[in-house]
């Protein structure tokens, strides 16, 4: 029995040997021998009681933590629930499902941490762009933090106000270009009657486009035009009694018809060609504006000498049947804005026409 480890029996048989002979010595040393070792199987026991125990109330923490989320606690308390008994595996087992949780925790917020960023990056960008009126570009920033994060309001309201921005602003292009075509037409209006020499009309178109813009230089300066050719057509209708009077006396060159004969196209080789025939019609010209209308039979050419003091010019104007103009100064082609500048008569200035 004491080889079979059945100490308990095995005690029995000692003490029912040594009541049969008494002074025997080897029951006696067997019997202290099982007091011990029984002893000591007690101690063990009660050592492993408390281990056990010790054990699971530190997997009872354990489990506790883990089923409350708190991950972090769990895992120490499976730890020292391990380290309390080595061979057991559920420690472990649950160690590495806190680690897969935690690790794929790190990994979403950690994604959530980099949207983070790049919302809040996407917001200060429309916030720049928006700050500068660059309105295209605030749109795109804040269309993709609304991408990012779709729930935010704050984008939704820049994008609203993007888009009143953007509203008033092609209502105001709308508007603005609109009083631009009217300005532009009044313009127009104007510049037709002015080229048909109908001023009073004209004088109207310019004076309601520069009531459009008072600052416009361009009405204004025509106003001054028409108000000087209105004080050179005074002028002309005071001088025009005086020409009849002289046209109705015998004295001096100004009653005199010129005859230029054929008119050929003026082109001269050099300087001193045009100043030696500008001066032959000086000689043969008043001072002040002779009209010459030579009727063809495909066109009807103007031919205006001109000689102000030691200026003379030769101004042509060809009106073809077929509707075309040309205007020239010295055999230069010109404007014919310029051309009638130059060919209209100035107060007290002495004119006379004739026809061929």
């Amino acid at each position: 029995l004491f080889d079979a480890k059945d100490y308990g029996q095995a005690k029995a048989a000692y003490q029912q040997a040594l009541a049969m002979k008494s002074a025997e010595a080897f029951p006696r040393q067997r019997l202290a021998e099982i007091d011990r070792i029984m002893q000591e199987q007690q101690r063990q026991a009660a050592q492993q009681q408390q281990i056990d125990q010790q054990y699971a109330q530190a997997v009872r923490d354990a489990d506790n933590l883990f089923n409350a989320s708190r991950l972090p606690e769990a895992k120490l308390a499976y730890q020292k629930a391990s380290n309390i008994k080595l061979s057991e595996t559920y420690p472990q087992q649950q160690i590495a499902k806190i680690d897969k949780v935690l690790g794929e925790q790190l990994r979403r917020e950690q994604e959530q941490q980099a949207l983070e960023q790049q919302y809040t990056n996407a917001v200060a960008q429309g916030d720049r762009a928006f700050s500068a009126d660059q309105l295209t570009d605030a749109r795109a920033a804040y269309q993709e933090a609304l991408r990012i994060k779709s729930a935010e309001a704050y984008p939704k309201a820049q994008l609203a106000k993007i888009d009143q921005k953007l509203a008033l602003a092609e209502k105001e292009r709308q508007e603005k270009a609109a009083f631009e075509q009217k300005y532009t037409s009044m313009i127009a209006s104007a510049d037709r009657a002015y080229n048909s020499r109908d001023y009073k009309s004209a004088k109207d178109a310019y004076m309601a486009a520069l009531d459009m813009k008072p600052g416009e230089r361009y009405p204004q300066q025509q106003l001054n035009k028409i108000a000087d050719f209105e004080r050179i057509l005074a002028a002309e209708q005071a001088n025009a009694k005086v020409t009849a009077v002289n046209t109705g006396s015998s004295s001096g060159s100004q009653n005199t018809k010129p005859n230029p004969g054929a008119l050929s196209d003026l082109k001269f080789a050099n300087d001193s060609e045009r100043d030696k025939y500008l001066n032959n019609l000086k000689g043969q010209y008043p001072e002040g504006v002779t009209l010459e209308v030579h009727k063809g039979r495909t066109a009807t050419t103007y031919r205006y000498v001109v000689i102000r003091g030691n200026e003379v010019s030769e101004f042509r104007k060809v009106k073809y049947n077929y509707g075309d103009v040309e205007y020239s100064d010295n055999g230069i082609p010109t404007t014919g804005q310029y051309f009638e500048s130059q060919v209209r008569t100035r107060a007290g200035e002495f004119y006379q026409e004739f026809n061929y």
